[in-house]
């Protein structure tokens, strides 16, 4: 039996409440301050349970599907899937969860827990667990980006691009100017909404080097994919273009053949929705100029 929920996580408009029967700790890091909630108790359609508890032996059941270069993997047993962390010795975490569905378990070893009374549990919601729960449950509802994000009078702008591509140089550029405010500077997630035509970006507590990480979002009016450039130049692109470089910079499950076609669908619909271009630029104001003349 799970404590009621005492604390939370906001994810791109997903509350991911933690229930345990021992104090759960923030996540480590000074970026996930503000998307955590101490002592908040979120109901409502966007909320996922997740029950936490000490096992001796977290269970780590399924074939596994995708092995990583840093000790966890991603295991298949039917229709749910389970994020494992491993050391020489066993499992030290298991994550268990179904895709589309409100409620996750997670196992946590007992070297999880913190010395001393009262007995407290460090938190493993937080990278690269929040992310891969982001990515599945999200589904067709929205899609996790590689991208910077500012807010520009009030609307969203989402500068797409690979490792190098700018989007720390841009975030940079755009500081301090009139009108212009930080989401992030290399995650951003888009919420896609059923009922309307509009998207929404979000910052995550994932920053890139420029360490900006705030917990805002605002409907979104552009989607821009960076590149550098010897001269400042934006340009729209069409549907099949943007396409192309959408799932380059998305998370997307490609290892999982079954879970992907939600976060494909994601994309489609952000591009039936948002407007997209691309911008090749040189590390100078006229790029931020020239992302506001795409606002006009």
């Amino acid at each position: 039996m799970f404590g009621s929920a005492a604390s939370s996580l906001s994810l791109g408009g997903l509350e991911l409440a933690v229930l345990s029967e021992e104090e759960v700790l923030p996540p480590e890091g000074d970026a996930y301050r503000e998307f955590w909630n101490q002592g908040a108790a979120p109901t409502g359609p966007d909320t996922i349970r997740i029950s936490l508890s000490i096992s001796d032996a977290p269970a780590a059941s399924g074939r596994v599907i995708f092995e990583s270069q840093a000790h966890w993997s991603i295991r298949a047993e039917g229709s749910s899937r389970t994020f494992v962390d491993r050391d020489p010795s066993g499992p030290l975490l298991a994550v268990r969860f179904e895709p589309g569905s409100a409620e996750v378990g997670v196992e946590c070893a007992p070297v999880w827990r913190v010395d001393g009374e009262p007995r407290r549990i460090r938190c493993p919601v937080r990278y690269p667990v929040d992310q891969i729960l982001a990515m599945y449950l999200l589904g067709a509802r929205g899609i996790l980006l590689h991208a910077a994000g500012m807010i520009v009078n009030g609307r969203a702008v989402v500068l797409a691009g690979a490792s190098g591509a700018g989007k720390t140089t841009f975030a940079r550029l755009a500081a301090g100017r009139p009108g212009w405010e930080p989401l992030s500077d290399d995650r951003i997630i888009v919420r896609l909404p059923d009922g309307t035509r509009e998207a929404h970006a979000y910052g995550t507590p994932w920053p890139g080097e420029g360490r900006i990480a705030v917990n805002r979002s605002a409907p979104l009016a552009q989607l821009v994919f960076l590149s550098r450039g010897e001269r400042n130049d934006a340009r729209r692109l069409p549907a099949r273009d943007a396409a192309a470089r959408l799932l380059t910079t998305a998370s997307i499950p490609w290892y999982d053949a079954d879970k992907l076609v939600g976060s494909v669908e994601a994309c489609e619909r952000l591009l039936d929705r948002v407007p997209a271009a691309l911008l090749a630029f040189r590390p100078d104001v006229g790029a931020v100029e020239a992302v506001e003349d795409l606002l006009k």
